[in-house]
């Protein structure tokens, strides 16, 4: 028994391929995050920190739970000898906690950039502060309340039943931890789009703003999501429901790519970046279809032509400008031009070479 077996399991094999999929992902989301803050000429912040915390608990978190398939080598659960069963529910135990822990770092990161970016409206850090305080609170009470979910907390671990004690309902506990959690979710977004509505800039860089803010509302709906698992997933013969394991984790893979997402500016390509790649493969193009013709017009020429004035690097230049005075051109249907005088323009057979040009000017 091995990786395959783990891989084939029904439980533990898309747990498995998600944390080797996530895990690198993560971990490159975070590092590009100072990666960005050292470009942009800032230095390392509290929010910075935070998310990095956020992206240990989540390794934690992971690490715990592949150490618990190794352990039992992705036999099922109706398989487990005592000592197998023993050991998974520690390492359960033990990993249960750190998922609060990278929710409440995630969003501290994401509450101290909010507050950095907005902090001129009051009524938004009012509102930054609630959140952050319901939070903390949040934060307090299920963390302790997971900790101490089984009293005396070895009854976590008694598979065998034998142990006098209680727990608590582990479904009410998840629904009421996610419900919060969520919401908090899902204020932080509609106040986020909010504010950036009340910004004076262009419109479609509002749009793009939004829809960076609007990331974290996914971690929102993965909260209910789980809400439903968990009722939806019967949990037979006191067996860990470990399919709540797996939205665990992706809920905290998301949490960290939405606190990461806003720093990216300062390593994305520079504005307009996109647009005049587009333009440079339309023009391209359109040099090809001007050869083409060239080379069907010469069996109408008795001299060879002379070919297109010469162009810096595929861009046409304003006349007396520096590097910085280029343009870029799209080239499309709109007006015919002719390329030069051609004594052979009146012959009834003649195909005058012309290139059909709109130009767009955008000084970079």
């Amino acid at each position: 028994m091995g990786f395959q077996t783990i891989l084939h399991n029904v439980s533990e094999g898309p747990i498995t391929v998600l944390v080797i999929i996530t895990a690198p992902l993560c971990t490159a989301a975070t590092v590009l995050r100072f990666v960005a803050s050292r470009r942009g000429g800032r230095t390392v912040g509290w929010e910075d920190c935070f998310a990095a915390l956020a992206l240990i608990a989540f390794l934690v978190y992971a690490g715990l739970a592949l150490a618990g398939f190794a352990v039992t080598g992705g036999i099922s659960t109706d398989e487990f000898n005592l000592d197998e069963a023993i050991k998974t529910s520690k390492m359960a135990y033990a990993a249960a906690p750190f998922f609060e822990i990278n929710q409440l770092f995630a969003k501290a990161s994401l509450f101290v950039l909010y507050y950095r970016i907005f902090s001129r409206d009051r009524t938004f850090v009012r509102w930054i502060l609630f959140l952050a305080v319901l939070q903390v609170c949040w934060f307090i009470a299920t963390y302790f309340a997971l900790i101490f979910m089984c009293v005396p907390v070895s009854k976590w671990w008694d598979v065998l039943g034998t142990e006098e004690g209680w727990c608590l309902n582990d479904a009410a506990l998840l629904a009421a931890e996610e419900t919060i959690n969520s919401c908090v979710d899902f204020a932080m977004v509609g106040l986020a789009v909010a504010m950036v509505r009340k910004l004076k800039m262009k419109a479609n860089v509002k749009r793009k703003l939004a829809v960076v803010f609007a990331i974290g509302g996914l971690s929102g709906i993965l909260g209910f999501v789980k809400i439903g698992e968990v009722y939806a997933v019967p949990d037979e013969d006191g067996e860990t429901n470990v399919t709540n394991g797996f939205w665990d984790l992706l809920q905290m893979a998301t949490t960290i790519f939405c606190c990461c997402a806003p720093i990216y500016k300062t390593i994305l390509p520079p504005e307009g970046f996109w647009s005049r790649f587009k333009i440079s493969l339309s023009s391209f193009g359109s040099m090809a279809r001007l050869n083409k013709s060239n080379r069907s017009s010469k069996r109408l020429q008795s001299d060879s032509s002379q070919g297109v004035s010469q162009v810096s690097g595929n861009w046409p230049r304003f006349q007396g400008g520096t590097q910085r005075d280029y343009t870029w051109a799209e080239v499309e249907t709109v007006d015919e031009i002719p390329l030069r005088s051609d004594p052979y323009h009146d012959h009834p057979n003649h195909v005058t070479k012309t290139v059909q040009i709109q130009q767009n000017v955008d000084i970079v």
